[in-house]
Order: C-alpha cells, then structure tokens, then sequence
C-alpha cells in the first residue's frame, strides 16, 4: 500500500484497526469500555473510539495511527471562515468528486510516544511541528479536531505507554452524562482504578445513532525505527443496548402565588 508523502513507515511497520460490531450502544446512556495492554519497544501509538460509522479499510496509518481519514480538509463543505457545516447528525458533509473516507469515530482518544497524532496536515487540524508534546494523550471529536493534548506526566507521573518487560495494564474509557469523557488506568498490582483525565465534550454524540467501541495500533509512528510488540487483550464493553423510552405523563397545573386570591371571611387560599 502507498502511503502519502507525510508518511514514513519500514516494510515491516505493525498497524492494525478493529471495530466491535457485536452490539450497537445508546448513546444516551453511559458507555464504559476497556482493555488490558502491554507494550514493549521505543515508539508506538494507539487510539480508541466510539463510532456509529462501520469500520475504514483505507484510513491511514502513521501518526494518523490508522483512525483519521484519507480525504483533504478541502473535500468538506466548509464556511467561509473554513469551519466545517455539519448535518443534523453531526457528521461533515463531503463535496461531490471527492474520493476517500471520512474520520473512523466519533470521539477519539488516542497514546502517542511521540505525539505526532496531534500534527496538522492536509487532511485534518492539529498543531505544529514545534509544538508537539512527547507521550501523551490526544482526544479528538468528530470532526477531527483536537478538544484535549497533554503529557501523560503531568497528568499521572506513575502511567506509562511502554514498559521495558511485557507487564498488562488495564485502561477504562466512561462516556457519562452524555457530555464527558472519562480515562483511568490499573496496574495489576493495584486495587483500584486511577483517574488519569476527565475531559468535557460537549453532548454531540447523542445526535448519533448506536455507536460501536473500536481501537487502532500502530508502530512504528512514522520513522524507520523497529517496531514495538503489543500484547491486547480483554476488551470489553457496557452499556445500554435498547433506545431511549419517553413517556408523556399529563398533569394538572399548579396556580403561581400571583394567581392566588384571598377568601377574607375563610382565611383559606382555594
């Protein structure tokens, strides 16, 4: 496979990307996924996502970590201040003539060695070159625009991507209150969770139809550099299957106090 110029990869680079179609989840209800990872090497990202969409064949690996898309920023309707419009969906609308697909998820959180997945080019937002940060954490939304970029130190000094010996950790991802995501991580010599970031999204999602957790590995990120080896495993996923069910229960109303009218024999309010 040719991979556009921004991308430099060995012939035996390691990527992969899958999607858990076993069941679609309301996105109205909380969603908390997780999984249990090790990884050894010197250079390697991943990313997991929620998506209504079915899973990208052509999204691009490299420090797009193969979960951004292969079309242009120019592909997409966009104002004249180059914000993209959206459907009522949320979804952004492709220009007729423009071959490729658009973002794999619908919210993206992504573990980068060297941070490159937050890097702008010409098919998404990011930062610059000079301001990339080293081992962290990136969430993008939708429409593949960052909402989160921070080192994984200053958030919990204890976590880490790699680790020197094959040792599994455990990450938990809780979509809440329709509007936050929250990240924590467990050792397996700890008792209990700890909470790396909890970051507000906005409640876009619940515009979306049942989405589906997903995740995506690459090494290395884009350098001729060995690969890392990543041991997967115990993914899993909770949440609300069924769709949302409203009642509408009538009600009488209830006088304000400038409706009240006072009985001066009775003393009573009626």
């Amino acid at each position: 496979m040719s991979f556009p110029a921004d991308i430099t990869l060995p012939a035996n680079a390691k990527y992969f990307a899958f999607v858990d179609n076993n069941n679609q989840y309301n996105p109205s209800y909380d969603i908390t996924w997780s999984f249990q990872y090790a990884l050894t090497g010197t250079e390697a990202g991943f990313c997991t996502f929620l998506t209504s969409q079915t899973q990208s064949t052509s999204a691009l690996p490299g420090q797009y970590l193969g979960y951004s898309c292969s079309l242009p920023a120019s592909a997409f309707l966009a104002t004249e201040s180059d914000e993209f419009i959206l459907t009522e969906d949320y979804n952004r609308i492709v220009l007729e003539g423009n071959v490729g697909t658009d973002t794999v998820g619908d919210i993206c959180i992504a573990f980068d060695t060297t941070g490159l997945f937050a890097l702008s080019s010409s098919t998404r937002g990011g930062v610059n070159l000079n301001q990339i940060k080293r081992n962290s954490i990136i969430i993008r939304e939708g429409s593949d625009n960052i909402i989160f970029y921070e080192t994984l130190s200053s958030l919990n000094s204890s976590f880490s991507i790699l680790s020197s010996a094959k040792s599994y950790k455990t990450l938990r991802f809780r979509y809440a209150n329709t509007d936050t995501i929250s990240i924590d991580f467990k050792y397996n010599t700890d008792s209990s969770y700890r909470t790396l970031t909890s970051v507000y999204i906005g409640n876009y999602l619940t515009y979306k139809n049942g989405l589906k957790a997903g995740f995506t590995f690459c090494s290395p990120i884009s350098s001729l550099n060995t690969p890392s080896t990543l041991f997967f495993k115990n993914f899993h996923v909770q949440g609300a299957t069924q769709d949302a069910i409203t009642e509408i229960i009538p009600f009488d109303k209830i006088k304000t106090s400038g409706e009240l009218t006072y009985n001066t024999l009775s003393g009573i309010y009626p």
